[in-house]
């Protein structure tokens, strides 16, 4: 999936725009990406964690929402990104906030049958009631989206009972989109409501605490951060780390690729300073750990990150060594990638 993922994101990237080749690698992204989150939601399932959660970044769901979205609207509806927000990673389950944006967008469709246009926003504020309440500078941050459409509106009737489960004004409606938009936003620990005016359309705001020391790690949100540096990546499948590193270089980095963790660490004792970070496959022969400490044992400064196919919340702690920079499970997009060595580039060695 590592390697589907990053030549069809890499064939996005170079195709004309409003190509027939730019519009199939888009879906096949769209396509990969859902297969991934179908992936970790049945991993989560079998160990009985189909709410578990994680530290995403919401500007990446809202990107994998609006490239779905292009094959269920029709084509008098328009969709626009106006992300804001300079820190967008909250603690959810991905596939639950997915499927949140995507029945608000569903809903906005519906309520557009001569056309419009939904507008995804989102902005940095500190949590306070949805009124707008004053705050202070100890208050939480938190991070604001609104789902727009330029529709029908919500008829004063109807409007108080919309989170109601089982109510609906849809002829086939099960009543139970909102109200399970509602419980996820709940479960989060954020809150949701809306505004809406008859014949000028409805939005609808959600409220999400920021994951806790979100401003001190890499974004997962959407968006390319294109950088300079040499990466040295050692992983053991040659396909996926081909996938990897033209995806790198994509961005403006150089890369130097091992498979073999020997002929790696011979490279890197005697040329360490002109690499810049460190991609290495956990299950390297020989564990990507100790691989690791192999390369700090030339230079106690190296930055560090190991990947693994693995779910990450299976690694108990103690398992990883304390000074890499992290753990990150495959497969990661372009956008992940492009921040996660934007951070790294930006930290200060050792």
């Amino acid at each position: 999936m590592t390697s589907i993922l990053g030549y069809a994101e890499l064939i996005a990237k170079i195709s004309i725009e409003g190509s027939q080749q730019k519009k199939f690698a888009e879906y096949m992204v769209a396509s990969a990406n859902s297969a991934i989150r179908l992936i970790r939601q049945i991993q989560a399932f079998k160990k009985g964690e189909e709410h578990a959660t994680a530290d995403i970044g919401v500007h990446g769901v809202l990107d994998d929402v609006v490239n779905l979205l292009e094959s269920l609207l029709r084509g008098n509806v328009k969709v626009t990104k106006e992300f804001e927000a300079p820190k967008d990673v909250v603690k959810a389950n991905p596939t639950g906030l997915f499927q949140v944006f995507l029945n608000l967008a569903v809903n906005a469709r519906d309520a557009m049958p001569s056309g419009g246009e939904i507008v995804f926003s989102t902005r940095n504020a500190f949590l306070s009631d949805k009124e707008g309440g004053k705050t202070d500078e100890t208050t939480r941050k938190s991070l604001l989206i609104s789902v727009r459409d330029t529709g029908t509106g919500i008829p004063p009737e109807v409007a108080p009972r919309i989170f109601n489960p089982f109510f609906t004004t849809k002829q086939s409606g099960t009543g139970l989109g909102l109200a399970v938009v509602k419980r996820t936003v709940d479960q989060i620990g954020g809150s949701i409501w809306f505004e809406t005016a008859s014949g000028r359309g409805t939005t609808f705001f959600i409220s999400l605490p920021l994951a806790v020391g979100s401003g001190d790690g890499p974004s997962t949100s959407g968006g390319l951060i294109l950088g300079s540096g040499r990466i040295m990546i050692v992983d053991s499948d040659d396909f996926a780390m081909d996938a990897m590193s033209e995806t790198i270089k994509a961005l403006g980095y150089r890369t130097t690729c091992f498979s073999s963790p020997v002929r790696a660490a011979s490279f890197y004792k005697d040329a360490f300073g002109s690499i810049d970070v460190v991609l290495i496959e956990r299950d390297l022969q020989g564990g990507g750990n100790e691989f690791f400490r192999i390369l700090r044992s030339h230079n106690q400064a190296v930055k560090a990150f190991l990947i693994t196919a693995q779910d990450v919340r299976e690694i108990k702690s103690g398992e990883c060594d304390k000074t890499v920079l992290g753990v990150l499970q495959k497969p990661l997009n372009m956008s992940q990638i492009s921040r996660m060595l934007d951070w790294a580039m930006k930290l200060a060695p050792g």
